[in-house]
């Protein structure tokens, strides 16, 4: 296979495969299809995708399309990078455009197959003594897969009873019941890549090596070479910051109410930014996202939480549900505080929840900074939270989600 430098831009698709619903039917989709989109993300728990077939043999009829097929795919973008090879279950057919010459175009739509295994599926059960990371292996053991699974370790054990709720369910509860056994914040999430399935707390996933570095060029330049193959195509802010949303979602300050009914006692425990900043690990060690404005402020998110045992003393142990909760709901919160999507083009060694390295230019000229080649506060790691794969039989590009909670560096005054 040749180097991928040569062909910036370009996959190779070795496999796409349709079987039809008993296996008897191995059909090649190659010359059919005109693009295929496939998205993976830290917010959906299975990478899901849509594919565009210029039909002209009548498949739906004479395959059949019914439903349940399996989509077999594998694609590379050269020797330096890896192979992907992924296989999904059908489960629904777009409606059939004609587009001349007796060829029709339609959509098939189709997902992971652990998600249709999910739904077939409900458990009544409970798990005593046990942390939160076995219990997560338990329940993905339901759902047969042969993918693996990378899952942070717990602390605690806990008494968990999943009542008539499929695998995924299951599995979703618990990232609100961890506490992670190496961070303070335990915002855990549980997602698929194309490297497998993750159960994983933001923080440890900051504290990853970054895989790449991109960085804008000028439009006019063709991507031809190594270095080119590591520039960002197009780029735009979702968003910046947004601090009146912060406020009120209780980034800055939020407290959560601990209230045990048998005791008939209660205790509040807050969280404040500026002072927990250093508790909790970010994508750098970068500045605070706030300058103290909001220190001390008051904040409408509260949450209650019915216990029982809840502690009265001062001293008590650091993971708590009532601890965690507040440091989670400005976890997440800060995570999309700096919202950037970006256009790339295909690498397939990158996934969801991994770190890149981004060079923004900057805002504008600064004659203080002559040699002033990137954004003073935007450029840095960022975490990947969406990739949107998009395919054609020589094309392949990637629209990113990214995201950061940090500043680079401390803003200061440069208008006088």
């Amino acid at each position: 296979m040749s180097d991928v430098y040569t062909k910036v831009g370009n996959v190779s698709i070795e496999k796409l495969v349709l079987t039809n619903f008993d296996g008897s039917v191995n059909y090649d989709l190659s010359s059919d299809m005109m693009m295929v989109s496939i998205t993976e993300s830290m917010f959906e728990n299975v990478i899901y995708g849509s594919m565009l077939i210029s039909d002209s043999i009548g498949l739906e009829q004479n395959l059949p399309i019914i439903g349940q097929e399996t989509l077999s795919i594998t694609w590379t973008t050269g020797t330096k990078f890896k192979r992907r090879s992924m296989d999904f279950r059908v489960y629904k057919v777009g409606d059939h455009e004609e587009t001349g010459n007796n060829r029709y175009a339609f959509n098939l739509y189709f997902v992971s197959q652990e998600l249709i295994t999910s739904e077939t599926l409900k458990i009544s059960r409970s798990f005593r003594s046990k942390t939160v990371d076995r219990i997560v292996s338990s329940l993905y053991s339901d759902l047969q897969s042969e993918k693996p699974i990378e899952v942070d370790k717990a602390i605690t054990n806990q008494t968990f009873v999943v009542a008539n709720k499929t695998p995924l369910q299951g599995i979703n509860s618990l990232t609100n019941h961890a506490f992670s056994e190496d961070y303070n914040g335990s915002l855990f999430f549980f997602y698929e890549t194309t490297e497998g399935f993750k159960f994983k707390t933001i923080e440890s996933l900051y504290r990853q090596s970054e895989l790449f570095e991109y960085s804008m060029i000028p439009s006019n330049v063709q991507a031809d070479s190594q270095k080119d193959f590591y520039s960002i195509v197009d780029m735009k802010f979702k968003s910046k910051f947004n601090t009146l949303e912060a406020v009120s979602r209780g980034m800055y300050q939020n407290s959560c109410i601990g209230f045990d009914p048998i005791a008939k006692s209660f205790r509040t425990f807050d969280y404040d930014y500026v002072r927990d900043f250093s508790k909790t690990e970010h994508i750098e060690s970068g500045m605070k996202l706030t300058s103290g404005d909001f220190q001390g402020s008051t904040s409408p998110q509260r949450k209650l939480v019915i216990t029982r045992g809840l502690s009265m003393r001062s001293d008590e142990p650091a993971y708590t549900k009532e601890n965690v909760i507040p440091f989670r709901m400005s976890q997440f919160v800060q995570m999309k505080y700096i919202d950037l999507m970006i256009s790339i083009n295909g690498n397939t060694s990158i996934f969801a929840g991994c770190v890149l390295k981004i060079s923004l230019p900057p805002m504008a000229y600064d004659d203080q900074k002559k040699d002033e080649t990137n954004s003073r506060y935007l450029s840095g790691r960022y975490i990947v939270n969406t990739i949107n794969h998009v395919m054609t039989n020589t094309s392949y590009t990637m629209g990113l989600s990214l995201s950061r909670d940090v500043f680079s560096k401390e803003p200061s005054q440069r208008i006088s």
